[in-house]
């Protein structure tokens, strides 16, 4: 089965983000600045998953027109990318930032 005919993962998809969004609903100014661990606020963990949801959308868009190469990253660059998706959530917060 592959995994145009297997749509399964829809669904699943729908799920996790209906609790997402239900989780985010549920959170005040405070919480959106708590930290998470290694660094990470929670308004920095939504950011990094819009992030790479977007970029993975995007990829899958030029996919949809035509061959595409392969888009692998680097830790370094990945790492240069987590450590922006930081700073932009903390200007977020805190525009003063």
């Amino acid at each position: 089965m592959n995994l145009m005919s297997n749509r399964s993962y829809v669904e699943e998809n729908d799920v996790s983000r209906l609790e997402l969004a239900g989780l985010c609903a549920g959170l005040d100014d405070r919480s959106f600045g708590l930290r998470c661990g290694s660094g990470w606020t929670v308004s920095a963990l939504l950011c990094h998953l819009a992030f790479w949801d977007q970029r993975v959308s995007s990829l899958l868009g030029q996919w949809q027109s035509g061959p595409l190469a392969p888009a692998r990253l680097d830790a370094q660059q990945v790492d240069s990318i987590n450590a922006a998706v930081k700073s932009v959530a903390a200007r977020c917060r805190d525009p003063r930032l």
